[in-house]
């Protein structure tokens, strides 16, 4: 018998050298443990040998990280005997991501187990049961008693305090074996006791009881509940603004998920927002919040001004946009250089007081605000200022033998209030005696008449010219207006309605007014009242075509609106307005091709409210078309929808 044990101990001690040289050799072409997750704690479940038993080449687990390997046995008796040690031997495998390097509790059936070596990647146990029971043969295994504590948290330790178990022999005696006396009987319960239980794994399952091959036993069902996560706070989120920015843009680690993704973002440093954080399907979510710090997007660049008018003493250019949506400022300088000083930037188009013969270097650039820096300046326009020049854009009409006045618009010329017009006489020996406005003299005598007035009316401007000893007289009839349009519905409408099969239409109606007895108003019954079908989403239309006269400053579109709608930072329900070019005609149920809008409105409440917009001067001499457009979507909304009155285009 010792000469066994002795030849037994020597195999023993080989084999777990060659082990040793196997794990050395693989941790060695491994990665790094730093780079890896650390296994501290092993909880395995073996069935336990007793005696007449088969021996189980298995075992299980419910942890994560490694792979467990075939249990053997010494001695390799089959089936178990009576009154023997026996150990079972079992290699762990760390999978990948994970290394053993820090393990520091392994357990088996509950029970401290030896380790008999850890390479890091995988780990070789040991583990001695009690010798197996000598005493009558055991021919049945009941539960007595049930565990006193059957409700848990994930991760919280099975406690079997309170469970027996009655072990039942061929001779129909019977003894009470407590939990804590399992090991020592070579009872096993799976999970073992002091197991760590997991949610996923153990909620609603019971603990199973085995003896040999006896039917195994199960216990009542166990309650895990799901464990608070617990926030792992996270270093600020860095990012540059765009204008789609929303949080749902910025990568969150697993686990973790915003409260609400859609809310759109501006630049600005320290801003705090609530997320949500899970750590497992174990865990219920937890809530706190994370910093994000948008930095200013680089400004646009511009394309260099282009020149509108000069006078003799002043610039003025064209708008120049910038694609951000940034405004645009201008400067002026002597030198081919931007100026460098601040102050010398404007928004104004118009750069007056200048020089006579100077060369002057127009620059245009992008403006810092809230969302972007400022861009870097545009190439230059140069400008050479002449030594006289008329002071606003030239119109040029001449006079013939005949008296009569020849224009190139074949009429009566309009203006808008304020605007200049140069009216110049033109013809071979002609010599101008003098400029009359409806027949008051007004002092000039040269080739070229400025008219301007603020004061809306007719005006006639007359030319008195001298040829060959002969008088002529020419009337020029001047209209100076600032409506260009007013549409206040009680007639037949000026606007165009594109509803198409849509629930919710625009309608010219009596259900609302501002003044008067009708206004054009969403409508979901025909006109019968000024109200939607908040769950059916609509988008529809109505436009007409706009003619702008010649101005230098710019138009003021103005109406009466009212709304409530959807959507506060992100519209849901709401009145929109666009100006297109006339190649554009509205299609229901569609807004693709609208382009940039003028303004939105919704949340006004059911009164009426007051609304301006400025229109850019560029548009001047131009025919646009002006659309309001209803939109909303299938889901919420508060009454009533979009109704407007009394629109008018006017000249500022």
């Amino acid at each position: 018998m010792k000469k066994a044990l002795k030849t037994y101990g020597v195999m023993l001690s080989m084999a777990i050298f060659t082990l040793v040289a196997v794990f050395m050799f693989i941790f060695a072409a491994c990665e790094s443990p730093d780079e890896l997750t650390v296994v501290t704690s092993v909880a395995i479940s073996i069935s336990a040998p007793v005696n007449g038993g088969t021996p189980v080449t298995t075992a299980s687990t419910t942890d994560i990280g490694y792979t467990l390997g075939a249990v053997s046995w010494l001695p390799a008796d089959n089936p178990f005997l009576g009154g023997k040690v026996y150990i079972a031997l079992l290699t762990l495998t760390a999978d990948s991501g994970y290394t053993f390097t820090g393990l520091n509790s392994v357990t088996i059936n509950g029970q401290t187990t030896a380790v008999l070596n850890n390479t890091g990647t995988s780990v070789r146990l040991s583990y001695t049961f009690p010798a197996t029971d000598t005493r009558k043969v055991i021919t049945g295994i009941a539960i007595k008693t049930q565990p006193t504590k059957l409700i848990y948290t994930h991760g919280e330790a099975l406690d079997l305090s309170g469970l027996v178990v009655t072990l039942t022999y061929a001779d129909t005696t019977t003894e009470d074996v407590t939990a804590a006396s399992f090991a020592a009987r070579n009872i096993t319960a799976t999970p073992s006791r002091n197991a760590n239980l997991v949610y996923v794994t153990h909620n609603g399952q019971p603990v199973t009881i085995t003896y040999g091959n006896l039917p195994p036993l199960t216990t009542s069902n166990l309650t895990v509940n799901k464990a608070l996560s617990v926030w792992i706070s996270l270093n600020p989120i860095n990012v540059t603004y765009i204008t789609t920015l929303q949080l749902s843009d910025l990568t969150l680690p697993n686990g973790y998920e915003w409260n609400a993704p859609s809310t759109s973002l501006n630049a600005g440093n320290g801003q705090i927002f609530e997320a949500i954080y899970t750590q497992s399907a174990n865990h219920n979510p937890v809530n706190d919040s994370i910093t994000v710090n948008v930095a200013k997007a680089a400004g646009a660049t511009v394309n260099a001004p282009v020149l509108d008018t000069k006078t003799h003493n002043s610039i003025t250019i064209n708008p120049v946009t910038a694609s951000t949506g940034q405004a645009v400022q201008y400067a002026i300088h002597t030198i081919s250089t931007a100026p460098v000083n601040i102050s010398v930037w404007q928004t104004d188009t118009t750069f007056a007081d200048l020089n006579n013969g100077t060369t002057y270097y127009v620059f245009a650039r992008a403006a810092g605000n809230d969302n972007y820096e400022t861009g870097a300046a545009s190439i230059s326009l140069t400008v050479l200022m002449p030594q006289a020049v008329p002071p606003n854009r030239v119109e040029y009409y001449w006079v013939n033998e005949h008296g009569s006045l020849v224009t190139t618009s074949g009429g009566a010329i309009t203006v808008a209030s304020g605007g200049t017009l140069t009216i110049t006489a033109q013809g071979t020996d002609y010599d101008v005696k003098q400029w009359n406005v409806n027949g008051i003299n007004t002092g000039e005598s040269g080739d070229t008449y400025n008219f301007s007035s603020w004061i809306i009316g007719n005006y006639i401007v007359s030319l008195f010219v001298e040829k060959d000893g002969k008088l002529y007289i020419t009337n020029i009839t001047i209209t100076v207006e600032d409506t260009i349009f007013f549409e206040n519905f009680e007639g037949t409408s000026s606007f165009i309605l594109v509803n198409g099969s849509q629930t919710n239409q625009w309608i010219v109606g009596a259900a609302t007014a501002y003044g008067g007895n009708n206004s054009a108003y969403i409508s979901n019954n025909n006109g019968t009242s000024n109200a939607y079908t908040i769950t059916s989403s609509s988008i529809v239309h109505m436009y007409r075509d706009v003619t702008f006269p010649a101005s230098s400053v710019p138009y003021t579109l103005s109406f009466y609106w009212k709304c409530q709608g959807e959507g506060t930072s992100t519209r849901y329900d709401y009145l929109r307005i666009f100006l297109v070019n006339t190649t554009v005609t509205p299609t229901a149920g569609s807004t693709t091709s609208l382009g940039t809008a003028l303004g939105t409105y919704n949340l006004g409440g059911t009164g009426w409210n007051h609304a301006t917009i400025s229109i850019p001067a560029s548009n001047s001499g131009t025919t646009r078309r002006l659309v309001f457009t209803w939109v909303n979507d299938s889901s919420a909304g508060t009454q009533p929808p979009a109704a407007v009155d009394n629109i008018e285009l006017r000249i500022n």
